[in-house]
């Protein structure tokens, strides 16, 4: 019998696409779901957590889950493999930075820290395709959804790798 093929997080996220919230800002059975991977009720803010679901369904935990319903801990200092700080577009000069499931960031100034994130699903020159949590077609952080993107590069904040097998991974053994 042949072994099944790994599960993508990324898989998972881009089958999301087209959930909405149900019955007012961050709530509905779906978002219910996401929210409940990392601990929280819901009406609470739920990118982070969506991400996180997606690597659950995997039967991967990122621990701890409560941590990961904040957006920053996709982005802690080791995980970052580029920052926007010092980057300049130069035409031309394309060589891509993500690969697809790595996570985006952007900065919310009003928060004063990380705001939002979501998964990569692609890249060129000056944009990166995502899937995202918690957002609408405009992009807003509070959003009505899960939705395809496309973010200008010099948008976001930083992009982030989280590899199956790191010491943050635990793999939990027959989650669906």
């Amino acid at each position: 019998m042949a072994e099944a093929p790994p599960c993508a997080p990324l898989a998972i996220a881009l089958g999301e696409v087209g959930v909405e919230e149900v019955g007012g800002n961050n709530r509905g059975p779906r978002v219910k779901e996401y929210l409940a991977s990392v601990g929280l009720p819901e009406g609470s803010p739920w990118c982070a957590a969506y991400v996180h679901w997606c690597y659950r369904q995997c039967g991967v935990v990122l621990e701890p889950a409560r941590s990961y319903a904040m957006a920053l801990k996709f982005h802690e200092k080791p995980h970052r493999i580029w920052e926007r700080k010092g980057w300049t577009y130069e035409p031309g000069d394309f060589k891509r930075i993500s690969m697809d499931g790595d996570h985006f960031a952007t900065w919310s100034t009003e928060l004063n820290r990380i705001g939002h994130t979501g998964m990569i699903r692609g890249e060129d020159e000056k944009w990166v395709l995502t899937v995202e949590g918690n957002t609408n077609a405009e992009g807003s952080r509070e959003g009505g959804g899960v939705y395809f993107r496309k973010r200008l590069k010099r948008t976001l904040y930083c992009i982030s790798r989280h590899p199956h097998g790191q010491t943050h991974l635990r793999p939990l053994a027959g989650l669906r």
